[in-house]
């Protein structure tokens, strides 16, 4: 790559080969040599037409005023041909090298090396989900709303919204759609017209967030629908993967790990037949509720009578409730598989226990 000269706001700088940190079908991108590590440039490979330019001068401005918990990559100012003043492209924030693509939350291996278990992609997509609304509130819909157009850092779980120069709002459309992703309602129609509502976004994220936290499992897309065959059928007609006939993959977690106000809250948007702002304090209630199996590690909803993925029974805290008797509990044994026998001989308690298919003998005394 030659290098070039442009002008970001009344800076003249270069970019070369040298400064590139990602290349795309639309554009090149370049960290700036002036601050290489907060601010990113980003270099249309064809010119930009009047109305883009437009629209990249009015994001800027309004997203300047708009605070998330979650980072943007947003247009912060034009970068110019320094000759002809034609706009060549727009400085954005950058993004260090720990962030990665949304999408990466179904790759079990990096969830696992990252520590992205049930609950924190919960908690992670709780945090997208209320910025989603700070930026409906704005007066932003975000449109093409899917796994690759938002970013998470492997090491801090911290979020960013990426390819932000997409976003819908004011005269300005989004034009682009992810099939996987996009609401039902939208199949069909002819993408550069598509007039996105909050209500789209809802129904992405809530798609997404059910299938990050069913590990894979697409509520539309996995098993077998007795009655719908494609993907856009099912999503048109509400076959979902939880309905009765359909056998549900193995591959994936159960919806057991879910709780049943967050499902009962989730199905109706998807079914398209709630349309009222979604209330995410059923998902904090979700986190809250939350424990974490002894034997394999897997949150699930609290009032569950078994872990729904190795089936071993929940442990009930029995403290508060002896403490409130004052009585005093001590722990004799701690064994997180099953009591097969039990005999209570003078000072002595013997057991016979099963754990991991294991037989152990134990002998308590006082």
């Amino acid at each position: 790559m030659q290098p070039r000269q442009y002008l970001v706001g009344s800076q003249l700088l270069k970019l070369d080969s040298s400064t590139v940190i990602g290349t795309g079908g639309e554009a090149v991108v370049h960290k700036s040599p002036l601050n290489p590590d907060g601010r990113a440039i980003k270099i249309f490979i064809e010119d930009p037409d009047r109305k883009r330019i437009a629209k990249l001068e009015a994001l800027a401005k309004k997203t300047s005023g708009v605070q998330l918990v979650s980072a943007m990559a947003n247009p912060l100012q034009l970068v110019r041909d320094p000759k002809t003043q034609a706009v060549a492209g727009y400085e954005m924030r950058r993004l260090n090298a720990k962030f990665g693509k949304l999408g990466l939350l179904l790759k079990s291996k990096f969830c696992k090396e990252f520590g992205f278990d049930t609950k924190a992609k919960a908690q992670a997509m709780l945090t997208l989900g209320l910025d989603m609304v700070k930026l409906h509130a704005g007066g932003i819909v975000i449109g093409d709303f899917s796994p690759s157009n938002e970013m998470v850092n492997q090491d801090k779980h911290d979020l960013a919204f990426v390819d932000c120069d997409s976003w819908q709002f004011d005269q300005f459309g989004c034009e682009v759609g992810t099939p996987l992703y996009v609401c039902a309602e939208l199949y069909g129609k002819d993408v550069s017209q598509l007039l996105f509502k909050p209500f789209h976004d809802t129904w992405s994220y809530l798609l997404m967030t059910l299938q990050f936290l069913l590990n894979g499992i697409h509520v539309f897309k996995s098993g077998d629908h007795p009655k719908y065959l494609s993907y856009q059928e099912r999503a048109t007609n509400g076959g979902l993967v939880f309905d009765a006939g359909v056998d549900y993959p193995n591959i994936g977690l159960k919806p057991e790990v879910l709780s049943d106000d967050f499902i009962n809250a989730a199905i109706p948007v998807l079914l398209m037949k709630d349309r009222s702002p979604f209330n995410f304090q059923v998902i904090e209630n979700y986190i809250e509720s939350l424990v974490q199996c002894k034997s394999c590690d897997q949150w699930y909803p609290r009032g569950r009578a078994n872990c729904p993925v190795c089936s071993e029974k929940a442990v009930i805290d029995m403290a508060p409730k002896v403490q409130a008797l004052n009585f005093i509990l001590r722990t004799l044994l701690g064994q997180s598989g099953d009591v097969l026998y039990h005999q209570l001989r003078g000072g002595s308690l013997n057991l016979i226990t099963s754990e991991k298919g294991h037989l152990s003998f134990h002998e308590l005394t006082d």
